[in-house]
């Protein structure tokens, strides 16, 4: 099957060929790191005179195809870039950032170390005992890393299926709802500013200078100045936090409205649409409390859970025939509480990714890279050098 279905494709192939009676034209991409070999290759196969001509692709050619190459922790995560978009080939690969945060989101929107401990169990095991295929072993991984950031969630909630195995925790999600929710916030303005410092870091490799400095250094001022001086408003702090605050939320609004359309060429454009960007600021203040969404699942989950228990531990205290039914109630509901706390963490930790994080950086709509051969249905070929 695999050969024969590799060989029509090969066929296929043939088509799309430009020939003329003497000469074959053949064009495509090869990656880089497969150059000596791909040489070496061609060199053994045909007999035939040859020429081949290779380049580096230019970097603005939306028509590349992409590769994206990470280690075994980050790799999983290509699955969530992958679902949006591939990247541009001009852009950064932005799995490695994605990682952490997406498994931070993700462990504290679930936040129960048992669910965390048998998503581990199940997964390890899994992975260990059964043979599965490449695709089934990247999701796996995935659910087994996001697992740990659960557990550790888990801990700092005071929470084992619920309140079913009493631990100590850091927060009481019920009566600190507030400190719940006040972390989400700060946890979506780290992310925020981690996807202006990727835009940043963008800038800089490309020796935009200059742009760096009008459209994310600005914008740095404007947020830490802006949360710097709410927050001095709010907290007792030293007066000179507050006027630097004041002073870094002005300067940055100045930048942002006299250059951040620096192309117009008449001064009332530029400043109409400056107002337009400092306007903009309202745009953060929804994002941020979008991240209130991580609060509220882990809160949701954690009450889910409270319930469960307290209807099993009324079922015991009825009768001793109530103790199998209460066992029942705990697994079942428990094992469902769990799947809904892991689909809401995975849905809406990828939403955070694509709404907030990826509109500070990221534009996406690359080409995957294609190979000529297939991806195998019951063969797997791997690489030599893994």
């Amino acid at each position: 099957y695999e050969y024969n279905d590799n060989r029509k494709n090969l066929l296929e192939g043939n088509e799309k060929f430009l020939s003329i009676r003497s000469l074959s034209f053949i064009q495509g991409y090869i990656p880089s790191k497969k150059e000596d070999d791909f040489k070496k290759l061609l060199s053994k196969e045909i007999k035939e005179e040859y020429v081949l001509e290779i380049k580096d692709a230019d970097k603005d050619d939306p028509n590349v195809p992409i590769i994206l190459e990470n280690n075994k922790l980050v790799k999983p995560f290509e699955s969530i870039v992958k679902t949006y978009s591939m990247p541009k080939y001009y852009e950064v690969d932005p799995t490695p950032t994605v990682m952490p945060f997406y498994a931070i989101f993700f462990g504290f929107m679930m936040g129960d170390f048992g669910y965390g401990l048998l998503l581990f169990l199940a997964t390890t095991l899994a992975l260990k005992f059964i043979d599965l295929r490449k695709s089934t072993k990247s999701s796996l991984k995935f659910f087994q890393i996001l697992s740990i950031p659960t557990m550790i969630a888990g801990l700092i909630y005071g929470s084992f299926f619920g309140d079913l195995i009493p631990i100590p925790g850091l927060i009481n999600t019920s009566p600190d709802y507030m400190i719940t929710l006040s972390g989400s916030v700060a946890l979506g303005f780290i992310h925020l500013l981690s996807g202006l410092g990727v835009k940043g870091y963008m800038l800089v490799r490309d020796g935009k200078y200059s742009d760096l400095l009008f459209d994310v250094v600005s914008w740095y001022m404007v947020l830490i100045g802006g949360v710097g001086f709410l927050l001095s408003s709010m907290i007792e702090m030293s007066p000179i936090i507050s006027t630097i605050s004041l002073i870094l939320f002005i300067l940055g609004l100045i930048i942002v409205l006299l250059f951040s359309h620096r192309d117009e060429k008449s001064l009332f454009g530029r400043i109409a649409w400056g107002f337009y960007d400092v306007y903009g600021i309202t745009s953060y203040l929804g994002d941020l409390i979008s991240y209130t969404r991580v609060a509220a699942l882990a809160l949701s989950g954690a009450y889910i859970g409270l319930a469960v228990n307290m209807i099993a531990n009324m079922m015991i205290d009825a009768s001793v025939v109530g103790i199998p039914f209460a066992i029942i109630v705990i697994v079942v509901f428990h094992l469902f509480n769990m799947f809904l706390s892991a689909l809401s963490g995975y849905v809406h930790s990828m939403r955070l990714i694509y709404v907030e994080y990826y509109g500070e950086f990221y534009e996406g709509g690359g080409v995957p890279f294609r190979k000529l051969q297939n991806e195998g249905k019951y063969i797997e070929l791997l690489d030599k050098e893994k």
